[in-house]
């Protein structure tokens, strides 16, 4: 069980770089991860809003990666670091949110509700 909760941490991990790491495409419809409803201010610009979402979005994947590793190796902290990073995660999508991120969401909550 704990190898198949890697598994899906991993999985995680790179749906996090997938979604957020690729520029804006308006001919794809892509999510535009400059985007944020709440960063929507003067001193925030789109290149500074997006490379904030990026940056959490590498260290919530480099998060959930070790977590795997954790669960891997059979250690006793992964549940706290999963639980931690999904709520982290939750709080990227909550920030940037869009309705493609709903399920996005939904999947950090089962995360968090499952490693506590």
């Amino acid at each position: 069980m704990r190898f198949l909760a890697g598994l899906a941490l991993i999985a995680h991990a790179l749906v996090h770089l997938a979604i957020w790491l690729p520029a804006y495409d308006p001919e794809k419809r892509s999510f535009d991860a400059r985007d944020s409803w709440i960063l929507r201010t003067e001193q925030v610009d789109e290149r500074g809003a997006r490379r904030a979402a990026v940056v959490v979005a590498i260290g919530c994947a480099a998060l959930f990666a070790l977590a795997a590793l954790g669960f891997f190796v059979g250690a006793g902290w992964p549940d706290e670091v999963a639980a931690g990073t999904a709520v982290i995660s939750l709080l990227l999508t909550i920030i940037y949110f869009h309705p493609w991120l709903a399920s996005f969401a939904v999947v950090n909550l089962a995360i968090l509700a499952l490693a506590l």
